[in-house]
């Protein structure tokens, strides 16, 4: 006897989970969180490093069509210097927001920078001093821990934190009664007490 065919899927009903446990490594997106402070200060105190730079570059040409030659090249190598500093500043700020796990060696190379930039007008004393924040801030900083969001039609289990289909009333994972509220919000129903011995006892009787 031919088998039955098997009922269409419903449309609204969502992709299922990945076969077996369903940890929220395979269903939610992890995000986590980023220094974005230091990264900002570290990438504008090399701006104002690098404009310093620019800067004496410029009064470096102006010295050369003077006729001050030697006055020249000196202010040509801090301007250069300069420049080279300022990129690093930025680079390294970089580094601190795109990749956070190197951050006591990026935030370290930052305060190291920004002191050797003082040798040199430090960006009008600004770059110093943003680079020398943001170095210190990059070391110290401290990742708040990670938060999932989860994909149109699942929510998270509050008690083991398995992916659960919205609109289920039980955890797949725990068993647990669950409640969606406004905004897609779930909660923990009240368990229900198992029923005792001597109550069976008595409803056979």
């Amino acid at each position: 006897m031919p088998a039955a065919p098997a009922p269409p899927a419903s449309s609204s009903r969502t992709a299922d989970p990945p076969s077996g446990r369903s940890p929220l490594s395979q269903v939610f997106t992890t995000e986590r969180d980023r220094p974005e402070i230091p990264l900002l200060l570290a990438i504008l105190g090399g701006v104002f490093v690098v404009v310093e730079g620019g800067l004496q570059l410029g009064a470096a040409a102006s010295a050369n069509v003077a006729g001050l030659h030697p006055v020249s090249g000196n202010l040509a190598l801090v301007g250069v210097a300069s420049i080279i500093l300022g990129l690093l500043l930025i680079t390294f700020g970089g580094i601190v927001g795109t990749n956070p796990i190197h951050k006591r060696l990026a935030g370290t190379t930052l305060i190291g920078l920004s002191m050797i930039s003082l040798l040199f007008g430090g960006g009008f004393l600004i770059g110093f001093a943003l680079g020398l924040v943001a170095g210190v801030l990059a070391f110290t900083w401290t990742p708040a821990p990670p938060f999932y969001v989860a994909p149109e039609g699942w929510a998270m289990c509050p008690k083991c934190g398995s992916a659960v289909e919205v609109g289920s009333r039980v955890c797949p994972e725990c068993l647990t009664g669950l409640v969606f509220s406004v905004g897609r919000e779930v909660e923990e129903t009240p368990a229900e007490k198992p029923p005792t011995e001597r109550s069976d006892q008595s409803n056979n009787h």
